[in-house]
């Protein structure tokens, strides 16, 4: 009798050990995606004073006319181009806004960080050059990652991937705050 009684104990709890969501045999899986997406790297090959090339633009814009931010980037291997444009009517008064194109990964900066927008932004930004060998593009998104490590995916107009040209392009991100967006994985 006591065996059937152990046998059965036994039986249940394996039972339950394999039922349950929090079993100690399987670890916690992180439930927040950040963990696993980062922004697409660049190679260190990238330099501050490449072509005497800026990645920056800063502008005085009118949040009731709007305007552009603009930078562009070329060397022997890469060409980058960023363009932001403020909508009429995006905010009140006058700001200095910049966009600063990160020479580490597939990012852009935008400040004054915490800038909100009435009306969404626009981005294109463009990449040609880059080795997307090993990129599968179905795992590629435009996001905002912020400083908790949380993703946020960007609606766009378009997410170019194209591998055999070396091209990874977003057209029309509508950036509705200002923060660091990218590319990635």
């Amino acid at each position: 009798m006591k065996r059937i009684l152990i046998l059965c104990a036994v039986f249940l709890v394996g039972v339950w050990g394999c039922n349950n969501q929090d079993s100690v045999l399987e670890p916690n899986q992180p439930s927040n995606q950040a963990q696993t997406i980062q922004f697409i790297s660049l190679p260190n090959i990238l330099e501050k004073s490449d072509n005497g090339n800026s990645l920056f633009d800063s502008q005085i814009i009118n949040g009731k006319n709007g305007g552009e931010l603009e930078t562009e980037f070329s060397n022997s291997w890469l060409e980058i181009k960023a363009k932001l444009t403020v909508p009429e009517n995006a905010f009140d008064g006058t700001k200095k806004l910049t966009m600063q194109v990160s020479r580490n990964s597939t990012s852009v900066d935008f400040g004054p960080s915490g800038t909100v927008f009435q009306n969404s932004c626009k981005l294109d930004l463009e990449y040609k050059g880059l080795n997307l060998k090993n990129v599968n593009p179905d795992n590629v998104i435009f996001a905002y990652i912020d400083n908790s490590g949380n993703v946020t995916k960007i609606q766009y107009d378009a997410l170019i991937i194209d591998k055999q040209n070396k091209v990874l392009k977003v057209v029309g991100a509508e950036i509705n705050h200002f923060s660091r967006f990218g590319f990635c994985l």
